[in-house]
């Protein structure tokens, strides 16, 4: 899977034909003609409207491509902090958490643990993810080693 370059056309098709789903019931659906259908399978990116509806229709998550891709080239970008104007009456700050990792990501950084090339106070420092989170990973993936938070 290549997540740096994403042909979201491809994928629909793919996920389309694995589900049997017929061009006229997409036709339908989508409010389209068979051409239009067509000219999305080719398609490496859409409008994110008609992305959820084809979400909608194949109930599967085209959007996870593109979150895997900022997960593994924009790390912070999946955990972004968004602080309210200062103009306001109250100063508070509101925190945007996507807590869904993806298997590669749990996996790169429990190798990257178990290579000693982070720790775990490293880990919660350059990605944002909570102390909680890499011990229940660690304790999932039975990882024998003690890494240190140090």
């Amino acid at each position: 899977m290549d997540y740096k370059n994403i042909h979201i056309g491809t994928h629909i098709k793919h996920i389309a034909t694995c589900k049997e789903l017929s061009i006229s019931r997409a036709c339908t659906f989508l409010k389209c003609s068979h051409q239009d259908i067509l000219d999305m399978y080719c398609k490496k990116s859409l409008d994110s409207e008609l992305l959820l509806r084809w979400c909608k229709l194949l109930d599967y998550n085209f959007f996870m491509f593109y979150h895997t891709h900022l997960q593994i080239f924009k790390p912070l970008a999946s955990t972004t902090k968004i602080l309210k104007n200062s103009d306001s009456k109250r100063d508070e700050e509101y925190v945007f958490r996507k807590n869904i990792y993806s298997k590669e990501i749990i996996n790169w950084i429990l190798e990257k643990l178990n290579k000693e090339e982070l720790s775990v106070k490293d880990v919660i420092e350059k990605y944002n993810i909570p102390k909680t989170t890499i011990y229940r990973w660690i304790q999932r993936n039975h990882k024998n080693k003690n890494y240190e938070t140090n």
